[in-house]
C-alpha cells in the first residue's frame, strides 16, 4: 500500500511541477467548448451552462487511452456510477447510478435502446458491449430521464464513431493476458448526400475462473462478435432517412447452474446470446424547429446450456414507435414527443404495451438565468395511468477569473412491475407470500443541488448534493427465495458528487472525482453492493505534438456490503496505459491493468482479473 500510495503523490507532484502549466492553447479551448455541448439531457443538443441536470461526458480521446474491452471499466471512472461485474469479460454485469437498481439505468446506442425484455427487470445490456466501436459518451446522472420513461434512474447514452465528409478505414489487431484475441475493422464515409460507419469486432478470450467456490480452477472464456452500422440520407436539405443497426452474437461460459436432471449446482454452465437492434428513422429539420418519426426493434434470445446439453431459453422483443420534436425561439426551447412501446416475453408468451407523451420547456433568460419545466404522461395498459414530472433551474454569476453555475433539478417518476416478476409470482416456482402476489407499481422521487466552476485557465470542477428515494419498490427475497415481494415504505440513496479536472498547455491534464453515496432500503438497511465511499484520479501526458500520450489512472472503493450483511473488502486499482501514433496511419497502444496485482471481489464469491496485459496496433487508410 506504502509503494502504491508514494507512486501516485509522485506522480502528481511531478505533474504539478511542470512548467507553463496555466496557460491554454487555442487548440484546447476550442476542443472545451465543443465538448460544452450535450444532448442525453433532453434529447436535443443544448450547451452545459443551460442545463440543471448533472451530465459527465467521456470524449474520443478518453475512450482512446483504455485498454478494457468492456465499456463497464470506463464508466467506473465517472462520478456515481457503480459496476458489479460477477467473474469477468462477458459475465453478469450491473451498472448502478447514485445507488439505483442497475436495471433503473437507461442504455442507448445511437438513439438505440439496448434492453432485456426477457430478463427479470428488463435490464440493460452492459455485458457485451464493446468500448472500441465508440467515440463518445454522456451520463445523465440521477432520476431525471424525463424524455427516456419514468423509470428511468439515470441514463447512458453512446454514439459510434461518425464521418461527415471523406473516407476512413482502420483494422485493429490487439491480444493480452488470459489468452485474449481481439480483431476489430471499421470504414466510415460521407459527402453532402450522407454519411456511413460500419464496424464490426471479434474478441475470443479463454477468461479465469470466474467462482470462488469452484476448487476446478477450469477458465470461463468468453466470445463476442459484433456488427454495428449507422447511415444517414440526404433525401433534401431539410428532410433525412436513418438507419442503425446492431447484431451481437455471443457466448459465455460460467459457474452456478443447475444440472437439468439431478437439478445439482454446477459449474460447467454456458450461455449463448443473439441480440438484434435496429432503429429506422424519418428527420425534418429546418432553422427554428426539428422533428423526426422513428421505429426501434430489440429482439434478444438466449440459450442456456448446462453441463453440455441444452436447458432452456429466455426470448424477448421491444417494439417503440415514436416522435420527438423540438422548437427554438430565441432562447427558448420545446422539446416534445410521443411514444407507444410494446414488450413481450416470447418464451412466455407474456406481453404489455405502454403509451407516452412527454413535453419540456426550457428556457434562457440573458446568458445568467435558466430554467426548465416538463411533465410526462403514460398509460400503462396493465397499471393505468401516471404523471411525471421535472423542473430546474440554473443562475450563472461570472467573475474575472471564472464562471460559477449555480443548478437544481426535481424529478419524478414510476416504474411499473416487469413482465418477468410478476409471471413469477404468479408461477409454480414462488411460495409463501410472494405466492399470487399482485405487485404494485413503484413511485420515485429525486432532488440534487449543486454548482460547477469554469476558471478561465482550464480548470473544471463540480460539487453536486443529491438524494432520492423509491416508495414500494419491489425486491427479489434473497434470504428464502420466496419470489418477489413489496417493500412498504420508502428506500433511499444520498450523497454527493465532487469532481476536478485541470487542462495545462504542455498536454497534461489531471482529473479526479469523488462519490459518497448512502443508500439503504426500507428497513433502513445498507443495500447491496453500492459502496458508500469511491474515488477516482487520473493523469494523462502527451507528447509530440499529442502523437505520444500516457495516462495512470487510480481508482479506490470502500464500505459496501453484499447479501447477508457480508462485507466486500476495500480496495484499490491503478491502471497504466501509453498510446503512440507512430506514423499517420499506424498506431500502438499497450497497457497494465490492475498494476499491483489487487486481489478483490465486486460481487462477493466471485473473482476478478489479477494484473493483465493489453497490447494492440491499428492501422488505419
Amino acid at each position: 500500500m506504502q509503494n502504491k500510495t508514494t507512486l501516485l503523490a509522485l506522480s502528481v507532484s511531478l505533474a504539478l511541477a511542470s512548467p507553463s502549466l496555466y496557460a491554454q492553447t487555442q487548440k484546447q479551448q476550442n476542443q472545451q467548448d465543443i465538448e460544452k455541448m450535450t444532448v442525453v439531457s433532453s434529447r436535443i443538443q443544448l450547451p452545459t451552462n443551460r442545463l440543471a441536470t448533472s451530465v459527465s461526458v467521456l470524449d474520443e480521446s478518453d475512450i482512446e487511452m483504455q485498454t478494457a474491452l468492456n465499456v463497464t471499466e470506463i464508466l467506473r471512472q465517472t462520478p456515481s456510477v457503480g459496476v458489479s461485474n460477477s467473474g469477468g469479460l462477458g459475465k453478469s454485469t450491473v451498472v448502478r447510478i447514485r445507488g439505483e437498481e442497475g436495471f433503473r439505468t437507461k442504455l442507448y446506442i445511437d438513439g438505440v435502446e439496448l434492453s432485456d425484455t426477457s430478463s427479470p427487470q428488463v435490464a440493460p445490456i452492459f455485458d457485451d458491449v464493446l468500448i472500441d466501436q465508440l467515440s463518445r459518451i454522456e451520463i445523465l446522472r440521477g432520476t431525471q430521464g424525463l424524455s427516456y420513461g419514468a423509470d428511468a434512474g439515470g441514463v447512458i447514452s453512446m454514439y459510434s464513431k461518425q464521418l461527415t465528409k471523406g473516407f476512413e478505414a482502420s483494422g485493429t489487431l490487439a491480444a493480452g493476458s488470459f489468452d485474449t484475441q481481439v480483431l476489430n475493422a471499421n470504414v466510415a464515409g460521407g459527402n453532402n448526400s450522407g454519411s456511413f460507419s460500419l464496424s464490426a469486432s471479434k474478441v475470443k478470450s479463454d477468461g479465469f475462473n470466474a467462482q470462488v467456490s469452484d476448487e476446478s480452477g477450469e477458465k470461463d472464456g468468453y466470445d463476442n462478435q459484433t456488427v454495428h452500422f449507422k447511415g444517414q440520407l440526404e433525401l433534401t436539405d431539410k428532410i433525412a432517412a436513418s438507419l442503425v443497426f446492431r447484431n451481437v452474437d455471443a457466448e459465455n461460459q460460467y459457474d452456478g447452474c443447475y444440472d437439468n436432471t439431478t437439478f445439482a449446482q454446477i459449474n460447467q454452465c454456458t450461455t449463448e446470446a443473439d441480440q438484434q437492434t435496429f432503429r429506422g428513422a424519418l428527420s425534418y429539420q429546418d432553422s427554428h424547429s426539428q422533428h423526426q418519426v422513428a421505429y426501434n426493434k430489440t429482439d434478444v434470445e438466449r440459450d442456456f446450456i448446462n453441463n453440455g446439453e441444452y436447458g432452456f431459453t429466455n426470448s424477448g422483443t421491444i417494439d417503440k414507435f415514436e416522435y420527438i420534436g423540438s422548437v427554438n425561439w430565441k432562447q427558448h426551447d420545446l422539446v416534445f414527443g410521443l411514444e407507444k412501446e410494446t414488450q413481450e416475453i416470447e418464451s412466455s408468451d407474456l406481453d404489455r404495451s405502454q403509451k407516452s407523451l412527454f413535453v419540456e420547456w426550457l428556457g434562457q433568460f440573458s446568458n445568467q438565468l435558466a430554467f426548465n419545466l416538463g411533465y410526462r404522461y403514460d398509460d400503462n395498459d396493465t397499471f393505468g395511468k401516471h404523471n411525471s414530472v421535472r423542473l430546474g433551474a440554473v443562475k450563472v454569476v461570472s467573475f474575472d477569473f471564472a464562471d460559477v453555475k449555480f443548478k437544481t433539478t426535481y424529478g419524478t417518476g414510476f416504474r411499473a412491475p416487469s413482465l418477468y416478476e410478476q409471471s413469477y409470482n404468479d408461477g409454480p416456482y414462488a411460495y409463501g407470500e410472494a405466492a399470487g402476489l399482485q405487485l404494485a407499481e413503484e413511485n420515485s422521487e429525486g432532488l440534487d443541488l449543486g454548482f460547477v466552476i469554469d476558471t478561465h485557465n482550464g480548470l473544471s470542477a463540480e460539487m453536486v448534493f443529491f438524494k432520492q428515494s423509491i416508495e414500494n419498490e419491489i425486491v427479489f427475497d434473497l434470504a428464502a427465495y420466496q419470489g418477489y415481494l413489496q417493500s412498504f415504505g420508502e428506500s433511499e440513496s444520498k450523497g454527493v458528487e465532487t469532481s476536478v479536472e485541470q487542462v495545462f498547455a504542455n498536454g497534461l491534464k489531471v482529473w479526479a472525482n469523488y462519490t459518497y453515496n448512502d443508500a439503504q432500503d426500507s428497513d433502513g438497511e445498507v443495500r447491496l453492493r453500492r459502496p458508500k465511499n469511491k474515488f477516482n484520479l487520473g493523469i494523462r501526458q502527451a507528447w509530440l505534438d499529442d502523437k505520444l500520450s500516457a495516462e495512470l489512472t487510480y481508482r479506490s472503493v470502500r464500505n459496501a456490503v453484499d447479501i447477508g450483511g457480508v462485507e466486500i473488502d476495500d480496495y484499490q486499482l491503478t491502471n497504466l496505459t501509453a498510446r503512440w501514433q507512430i506514423v499517420e496511419s499506424v498506431s500502438i497502444k499497450a497497457g497494465v491493468n490492475n498494476l499491483f496485482d489487487e486481489n478483490y471481489q465486486e460481487v462477493n464469491g466471485f473473482n476478478t482479473a489479477g494484473q493483465n496485459f493489453f497490447v494492440a496496433t491499428t492501422i488505419s487508410l
